[in-house]
């Protein structure tokens, strides 16, 4: 009767553990993809370097790295547990180059560091942007755009970088 005893209470203890193990893997989903130590991260944060030497007043901007955000349930579809993108940007003015010195001076460096350009309208009447793009390990595709100023009202660049890890994508709390 003992040796029945210590199976039941075996039993019972192996079950409360898969149980509680199952709620927890319930509660926390597995975190595939992402940017494990920010390897993706630091990679694209160098393509700010192939911003010319002749540059001045250079501003970084945004500096997102990916992050997993748990999302908020309550607001449906909207908002879901996932990785965020990862986005970086600077700013600075050049007067010493002409804008295809620049975006020139911008691509070779850039190439140097594996991106591929391919130039794309990104709104209508501005013509093509410069754009590079790299594919980071194989995963998804990083964007590079190198705006220059409109002459009229801006008056320095704007590059932006934006990467979506692989896994699930979240979105954030609206």
């Amino acid at each position: 009767m003992k040796g029945r005893r210590a199976v039941v209470l075996a039993g019972v203890v192996v079950l409360v553990v898969v149980a509680v193990g199952g709620v927890v893997i319930w509660q926390h989903p597995a975190r595939t993809g992402g940017d494990p130590g920010n390897a993706i991260y630091g990679r694209l944060h160098l393509a700010t370097q192939a911003i010319p030497t002749t540059a001045t007043d250079v501003r970084m901007g945004a500096t997102q790295r990916a992050d997993w955000t748990t999302g908020c349930p309550e607001f449906g579809a909207a908002s879901r547990p996932g990785w965020t993108r990862v986005n970086l940007s600077a700013t600075f003015a050049d007067t010493d180059m002409t804008t295809s010195q620049v975006i020139n001076d911008v691509d070779g460096a850039l190439t140097n560091q594996g991106w591929t350009r391919h130039d794309e309208a990104t709104s209508p009447g501005r013509g093509p942007s410069p754009h590079w793009t790299l594919r980071p390990h194989g995963g998804r595709v990083a964007n590079l755009f190198l705006f220059p100023p409109d002459g009229s009202i801006e008056t320095d660049w704007f590059m932006g970088v934006s990467w979506q890890p692989s896994g699930p994508i979240g979105t954030e709390c609206p």
